[in-house]
């Protein structure tokens, strides 16, 4: 169900704005929201009784690009066993239910955050960013509080 945010335009405009450092900054800064709630719906839906697979599910950034990973962390390499089974253990869909069961929540946490990283990254350059008309009639200065 795709979702509609009112001013998203005006983000767009004003996130290109910024200088590359701040734009990552700000993207890590949504990726990161997204990533707990996902982790806190995987820990919630992990098997119990085989060892301490919720105790060690974590996120963490993928390097050398704009990406978060989350699911069981190395002490928890029998994760990947719960989710898609072996010969002996029939799988046990944690990983995808938690997926599946929260994406709307992250896909709107996410555009809030964006445009409050946005927001707050634009604050840091007040003057260049209002000169340079990014910023619409519609308020989106009140609207952030900027």
């Amino acid at each position: 169900m795709p979702s509609q945010v009112d001013g998203i335009a005006e983000v767009q405009k004003l996130f290109k704005k910024l200088p590359k450092r701040l734009q990552d900054k700000a993207l890590m800064s949504v990726l990161r929201t997204g990533a707990t709630v996902q982790r806190k719906a995987i820990k919630a839906q992990a098997p119990r009784g085989t060892g301490n697979l919720a105790d060690n599910i974590v996120s963490k950034r993928v390097k050398g690009q704009f990406a978060i990973e989350t699911g069981p962390s190395r002490k928890a390499f029998y994760g990947g066993f719960q989710e898609f089974g072996t010969s002996s253990i029939s799988p046990r869909r944690y990983l995808r239910g938690a997926y599946h069961s929260t994406v709307n929540a992250v896909r709107q946490k996410m555009i809030r955050q964006l445009i409050k990283a946005v927001a707050r990254e634009a604050k840091k350059l007040r003057g260049p960013i209002r000169k340079s008309g990014a910023l619409s009639r519609k308020g989106f200065l009140k609207q952030s509080g900027l």
